[in-house]
């Protein structure tokens, strides 16, 4: 706040400056090399400025000191007493000189009042016409202004010009500390081509920097692709997931990107599966708050939450649903900002019908979330994936949910060869769509949730959940490595 009301203040310093400068060159361009203050008996251009203006530049009032003898400025010096002669429009003059300094030759009678612009209509008459004209011109000419009147004309104009440009500028510089107070517009919601950060702590990346062999160029690949980051209590406990969020948040900035996360770490996550663990009841919140805190830090970063996958397909089947609605609605709560876009568990295609999974989403609540992802971890092709989540959206708002809060985001990491029906690292699947290039009234787009490469759980020959796989990495990107 200090820095923009103090670009405001030294813009419009900048300007009055401005001001003071050009009258003061106006003055000098006026008089040519000799100094107009000794022409006029002044002291000072200062004084002078003062004087011909009628205001004072600066705070305060003209020093008495810098004030003209007696006689004031008007008084003509000795040098403008004097007769001088000078040659103008090939004539010679020899005329006592005005106060100015300045000859101002005899006009001949022939030429008083004759029009010469060549664009005006006089211009363009006969010779009839334009002695007529001439005529006429002669009875009403005005006497010319003299150089001191053209001079404060010219001064008062360049004064005016001026202090417009100071409002307008001055004007553009307090909406930006304005800006700076209140935060500017949110920016849109995710669509097809808003741009997806690439992270350097993705697992591909890490991996990049290590493989070898065939294991490098699918490493390079996966790496190089705009891919959610999971944020976990496991890899990033209370106490760092914070600056684990500043550090992503820093990394979108940079490249004018959308960070993507995803939250996981609820309590008895994933039901005990390949993927248990999470917080303690107490400790959720506060890890969340954490992460919040963080987002809430860098407003100028857009974000997209996955919030809590699985946690709400899982929840008939674990028997906890009254548990997960006051965990997420607080989780909701507290992540929520202009410019971040929550997303609930919305399940997949091939699990629960639309009706049901509408049911577990309509206990939450969508109040302060986007809609819903779907297929996250999941090989589904983004067809059937695009068709459920209109099913899905239509039952929402049917049920009184509003439109705005029934979009949906659907994972394409690993649905280039749609589903053979598992879910835990099958084999022969691709990579799918690019994030951000699918899209329409209802899916906002679709984004690389499921880290591709990272493992799905000790199955079908994989490591452990979430860990780098690199046989699965050369697998999924054996198509578009060719």
């Amino acid at each position: 706040m200090n820095a923009a009301f103090g670009a405001l203040k030294r813009h419009v310093d900048a300007a009055f400056a401005s001001v003071a400068s050009e009258i003061a060159r106006q003055s000098r361009v006026e008089l040519g090399k000799d100094s107009i203050a000794k022409k006029q008996g002044f002291r000072s251009p200062v004084a002078l400025i003062q004087a011909t203006t009628g205001s004072s530049v600066g705070p305060g009032s003209i020093d008495p000191a810098l004030r003209a003898p007696a006689g004031g400025a008007d008084t003509p010096s000795p040098r403008s007493r004097m007769s001088h002669e000078r040659s103008t429009d090939g004539e010679r003059c020899r005329v006592a000189l005005p106060p100015n300094g300045r000859c101002r030759p005899r006009v001949p009678a022939d030429r008083v009042g004759r029009v010469t612009d060549p664009r005006s209509p006089g211009a363009r008459m006969g010779a009839e016409g334009e002695s007529a004209r001439t005529a006429t011109s002669t009875t009403k000419m005005k006497t010319p202004p003299t150089a001191r009147t053209r001079r404060r004309r010219r001064i008062t104009w360049t004064v005016a010009s001026i202090a417009v440009l100071a409002v307008v500028g001055g004007a553009a510089v307090g909406a930006a500390a304005l800006a700076g107070l209140f935060g500017s517009a949110a920016p849109a919601a995710p669509a097809v081509d808003t741009p997806f950060a690439v992270l350097d702590e993705s697992g591909a990346a890490q991996a990049s920097t290590t493989a070898t062999g065939t294991a490098l160029a699918p490493a390079d690949y996966l790496a190089a692709q705009p891919t959610a980051y999971w944020l976990t209590p496991e890899r990033d406990p209370i106490g760092s997931a914070g600056d684990r969020v500043t550090a992503l948040a820093a990394e979108a900035r940079a490249q004018h990107a959308t960070l993507a996360l995803v939250v996981y770490g609820l309590p008895e996550r994933d039901c005990g599966n390949h993927s248990a663990g999470g917080l303690d009841v107490a400790d959720y919140p506060v890890w969340v708050d954490e992460i919040a805190a963080a987002l809430t830090a860098a407003p100028d970063v857009p974000a997209v939450i996955v919030l809590e996958p699985d946690s709400l397909a899982l929840a008939t089947e674990c028997g906890n649903l009254d548990a997960r609605v006051p965990q997420l609605r607080s989780a909701i709560d507290a992540l929520q900002r202009p410019g971040t876009w929550i997303y609930l568990d919305g399940g997949h295609s091939s699990w629960h019908p639309a009706t049901e999974q509408t049911r577990l989403l309509a206990a939450v609540g969508l109040d302060g979330v986007r809609g819903f992802s779907t297929n996250v971890s999941n090989f589904n092709a983004a067809a059937d994936e695009f068709d459920y989540a209109h099913a899905v959206a239509d039952a929402l708002v049917a049920g009184g949910t509003g439109a705005d809060h029934a979009h949906a985001l659907i994972d394409t990491s690993r649905s280039g060869a749609g589903s053979n029906g598992e879910w835990c690292n099958p084999p022969g699947r691709l990579v799918g769509e690019a994030s951000a290039t699918l899209g329409d009234g209802v899916v906002d787009t679709n984004l690389w949730i499921k880290p591709p490469g990272e493992s799905d759980g000790p199955c079908n020959g994989g490591p452990a959940a979430g860990q780098w796989w690199p046989d699965a990495a050369v697998e999924l990107t054996r198509a578009v490595r060719r």
